[in-house]
């Protein structure tokens, strides 16, 4: 995968480089693949490694939370959708449920922020969301690297 954008003050070739050491790291076996979301406990369709720093050298601060598509798209939009996270935030720690997305190419579920309010059930309340809740809604610019 090439990443195209910057994130958290790193830019789309560190960023790229991190991805390509992480799945190398996970198909030799030293990293178990995702298997349960951080955040919503989803357990079934595509499920990510994120990081909030991709710092080298690389290692286990590198893609250290396990989530779920929707999970980590919604993390990634909080910085054009601030308002829609803390309701999806919300949602989550009420116990709303939603429907697993199988793959990347369901992404426009996601896109606009009725359904945030449309779970497919409601389940039990969950502890708050430390990490959802510790992550910022400013953009850190692109830290430039030798």
């Amino acid at each position: 995968m090439i990443v195209t954008t910057s994130y958290n003050g790193f830019g789309p070739r560190i960023r790229s480089d991190s991805f390509v050491w992480m799945k190398r790291e996970i198909t030799e076996g030293r990293v178990p693949p995702p298997s349960r979301c951080l955040s919503c406990g989803e357990t079934e369709g595509h499920l990510d490694d994120h990081t909030e720093d991709y710092s080298r050298p690389f290692g286990p601060h590198v893609y250290g939370f396990e989530l779920c598509f929707r999970c980590h798209m919604m993390l990634h939009a909080r910085f054009r959708r601030p308002t829609d996270w803390q309701r999806y935030i919300q949602a989550l720690e009420a116990g709303a449920v939603y429907e697993p997305l199988m793959s990347r190419r369901e992404i426009f579920k996601v896109n606009g922020g009725k359904w945030i309010d449309q779970p497919v059930r409601w389940g039990e309340p969950r502890a708050p969301l430390a990490f959802f809740r510790g992550l910022s809604t400013t953009r850190v610019d692109e830290i430039q690297y030798p």
